[in-house]
């Protein structure tokens, strides 16, 4: 059976992807996988003179008796859950521990409006988000999950975007919730244009998103499309339709709906108030096709 990983480093921070990784977990009937890492390396203990096994046991004893008491939390209740002590560089660590198993997703915190790059919890979110191959669920502090009713997944016209639709509808099942398939239209050619020019623009790639969303869309599924520069546009959408969960690819290949998707997605990190669920594609992986539009 997969499970859902969370990394904890004791910190209260940490400890609010708790709730999301519950509630994601009931949903889909998954068990929990806590994963706690210390740096270790044995040739500085070495050149001081302190054999590096006092250390290290040390440390392994006190994040096994915090992990053995977070597993018996109120938050798990009633949920299966199992746990693990990891030495070395935190997450090159977590990635090695979610390959070993079977796991479904990663749930991290980041540090809120500082995105990724703020504290060494947003880099080891940023670290993980673009080397891991798994979808990873980016929780900002203070987001206790509440029923989720909406999921919105952001769409530009590229095979790769289009992947993240099924990680999105399966959690839209799971929670029984409506799935929103949202199309973003920049229409900034990034040089000034005739008004005649600009029309034809923006009506060409509204055509073409409506084709897509016709295409794609099933029964029970909302479209949607708006204007405005991306990220912004996907977070005020989010909110004013009460989606309580974003999901979005980390890189895609534009067509004519343009949309660098790895560096928007940092960005809806940063402006957003609730979970954005990164479903990563890569080239080595996922051969990208040319886009239909």
């Amino acid at each position: 059976m997969t499970q859902i990983l969370v990394p904890l480093d004791r910190s209260p921070l940490a400890e609010e992807a708790l709730p999301w990784a519950a509630a994601i977990s009931r949903a889909r009937e998954l068990p929990i996988r806590l994963v706690s890492v210390y740096p270790f390396e044995a040739q500085a203990w070495e050149m001081a003179n302190i054999d590096p096994a006092n250390p290290l046991a040390h440390a392994r004893e006190a994040l096994q008796v915090y992990l053995d008491k977070v597993a018996n939390a109120p938050v798990l209740s009633g949920l299966a859950s199992s746990y693990e002590v990891r030495a070395g560089e935190v997450a090159s660590e977590i990635t090695e521990a979610a390959a070993q198993e079977s796991t479904d997703m990663i749930v991290i915190t980041t540090h809120g409006q500082g995105g990724f790059d703020a504290s060494s919890r947003g880099s080891v979110a940023d670290r993980l988000v673009r080397t891991a191959n798994l979808p990873i669920c980016v929780v900002p502090p203070g987001t206790a999950p509440a029923k989720v009713t909406s999921i919105v997944v952001s769409l530009d016209g590229s095979k790769d975007a289009e992947r993240a639709i099924a990680s999105a509808r399966e959690l839209a099942d799971a929670f029984r919730a409506h799935l929103h398939l949202l199309f973003v239209l920049d229409v900034d050619p990034g040089w000034s244009l005739g008004e005649p020019q600009q029309t034809a623009l923006e009506e060409g790639v509204r055509t073409a998103a409506k084709t897509e969303l016709a295409r794609l869309r099933k029964t029970g599924d909302i479209a949607g499309i708006v204007t405005g520069k991306v990220a912004p546009a996907i977070v005020e959408y989010a909110q004013e339709h009460g989606c309580e969960l974003i999901v979005m690819a980390t890189h895609g290949r534009s067509g004519r709906l343009r949309l660098d998707l790895g560096s928007v997605a940092d960005r809806v990190v940063r402006l957003t108030d609730r979970p954005v669920l990164l479903i990563p594609v890569r080239d080595e992986k996922v051969p990208s096709s040319p886009s239909p539009i």
